[in-house]
């Protein structure tokens, strides 16, 4: 028997049947099946054991065979074979759809656990962009956002409130050490070693604080011990390229004094708050034009005036040049802030302290639009040889720059009030810009020499003779000596203005050179054309005295 109804099992030759056997049948599936069913069970249709059930398989299928044997003589073999597909695909399909169940259910856990981690992970990756924006002292540009996990929130708030407080302490650093923070301590090394001996400048110093002793007193033991510190500092190195370790130098620096004229008006009449803001309108201007010169700002306000030092730091070429036009842009500046500012908000407001002293009002009633014209900007600026370095102890350091050009600036200063001239200069400053500045004399005064440093304030007259002084002419500095290609009326009201003191430098030069009948003509020339010019007024008595 066979399960398909198209094999035939047997044939009928001249009335006799003949049956196919397994091996005769005419298909050769189930002869396949047959042979391998024998071969596997090692035995043979005839020596089939009766009536038990034998197993086997090939590639394929698995086969049964049973071979049954009654009584009546029937002896059947049953043969049945069924594809091994049959009984292993629900396994196969079980399998594979556990696999796949598996990997989308990792793939779904993966993209969940990526966009979570995101969520976690990026408060703390803009947290770390913001410590390298702290790293390099840019704490304005910070932006945090914020995050749904407390404990990221917590972070952020202590964050910052730590960068609120550098902020602060960002805001008492001098701007010299803010340029070389943010410039990863990059600057300009003049020397090639990296190393400066300080016992350069200590002997010097021993040598003129050994003439300044014998000058004041020949029996003072001062000397000696002063003459022992510096020898102990001569085997001492200083690494010039930290500026932020102790060290000492001697540079040629430029100096400018900034007096702002008519602060002590201000205190009288306006209350502290607004003082307070009018000054930060200063500052402002000073510590931007600063930072874009290079220069150094190294005093506080001090009473009414503060010191801004070129060339104290770090190198800079032409430093008397740059600052003489540090001087005329921060004028500039300073002088829109006063015509425009202050009077547009004060023609708003009314900023007169009604608590003022009696005697100011009895003298003077303030208007709101008068309290900027008490204000006056003058600046004085001198070079010099100095000591600038970091001097203090490791705990708390402070830049400084021992030099007699503070005495010099506030000799200086006095002249430009005196005479009622905004920015005026010593002759050292004079020399290496008159190629660029207009120029004139003003006064001659006793300047400190380089080689004493001195304070401020007045010198006694006995002391003075034994402070070496030279006698210095002070000029004033005017234009720049370049005229704009704008337009022609611009152009030639420029040239005006450069020949403004031409009649007054040739009188100058005649003064000089002892003719002064003639220089006196000329100044009442000038002075014709210029009134209220105190230099002018000063040079004609100078001129009818030598008469």
């Amino acid at each position: 028997m066979t399960a398909d109804n198209d094999v035939k099992i047997f044939q009928s030759k001249k009335e006799k049947i003949i049956r196919s056997t397994y091996e005769t049948v005419n298909d050769t599936e189930i002869v396949a099946i047959a042979k391998t069913a024998f071969t596997n069970l090692a035995t043979s249709p005839q020596n089939l054991v009766c009536n038990k059930i034998l197993l086997t398989s090939n590639a394929n299928s698995y086969i049964l065979l049973y071979r049954l044997c009654t009584e009546t003589k029937i002896d059947w073999i049953f043969v049945l074979a069924v594809p091994q597909w049959t009984y292993i695909s629900s396994t196969l399909i079980a399998v594979l759809v556990a696999v796949s169940g598996s990997l989308l259910i990792v793939t779904v856990g993966i993209i969940f656990g990526i966009l979570f981690s995101v969520r976690i992970v990026q408060p703390f990756h803009q947290l770390i962009e913001s410590f390298e924006s702290v790293g390099q002292m840019d704490l304005d540009s910070l932006f945090i956002q914020k995050s749904s996990f407390s404990e990221v929130r917590e972070l952020q708030k202590q964050f910052q409130f730590m960068v609120n407080r550098m902020k602060l302490y960002k805001s008492f650093i001098p701007s010299h050490l803010l340029s070389e923070i943010e410039n990863g301590g990059e600057h300009d090394v003049k020397d090639d070693a990296g190393y400066h001996l300080v016992n350069v400048a200590a002997s010097s110093s021993s040598q003129r604080t050994k003439g300044s002793c014998e000058s004041f007193s020949k029996k003072s033991s001062n000397c000696s011990t002063q003459n022992m510190g510096s020898a102990s500092l001569r085997r001492k190195y200083v690494q010039k390229d930290n500026k932020f370790q102790l060290y000492l130098e001697k540079r040629r620096i430029t100096l400018v004094e900034i007096l702002l004229e008519g602060l002590n008006d201000w205190l009288s009449i306006l209350t502290p708050n607004e003082t307070v803001m009018l000054l930060s309108d200063i500052f402002e201007q000073v510590n931007s034009i600063c930072r874009s010169s290079g220069s150094s700002q190294i005093s506080s306000l001090e009473n009414d005036s503060l010191i801004i030092a070129f060339n104290a730091t770090r190198n800079q070429n032409k430093h008397e040049e740059k600052a003489a036009h540090f001087c005329q842009v921060l004028n500039e500046k300073l002088l829109g802030v006063k015509y425009m500012k202050w009077k547009r908000i004060m023609s708003h407001s009314n900023l007169v302290n009604e608590t003022s002293s009696n005697s100011l009002q009895s003298s003077k009633k303030f208007q709101p639009l008068n309290i900027c014209d008490l204000m006056r900007f003058r600046f004085a600026i001198t070079t010099c040889d100095s000591f600038c370095g970091n001097v203090g102890s490791q705990e708390m350091k402070q830049f400084s720059v021992l030099s007699s050009g503070k005495y010099n600036l506030s000799t200086m200063m006095e002249v430009a009030k005196k005479l009622n001239v905004n920015i005026v200069c010593s002759e050292s400053v004079k020399r290496v810009c008159e190629k660029s500045f207009c120029m004139r004399y003003v006064d001659t005064q006793n300047l400190t020499d380089d080689s004493y440093v001195a304070s401020y304030g007045n010198i006694g007259e006995d002391l003075s003779k034994l402070i070496p002084q030279t006698a210095t002419h002070i000029y004033q500095l005017g234009q720049v000596l370049q005229v704009n290609q704008d337009e022609w009326m611009y152009e030639l009201f420029e040239k005006e203005k450069m020949n403004e003191w031409n009649t007054y430098n040739q009188a100058c030069q005649l003064y000089f050179e002892r003719n002064y009948a003639q220089a006196l003509e000329m100044f009442q020339e000038f002075s014709a054309k210029n009134s209220q010019d105190k230099p002018t007024e000063q040079m004609i008595q100078r001129c009818t005295l030598s008469l």
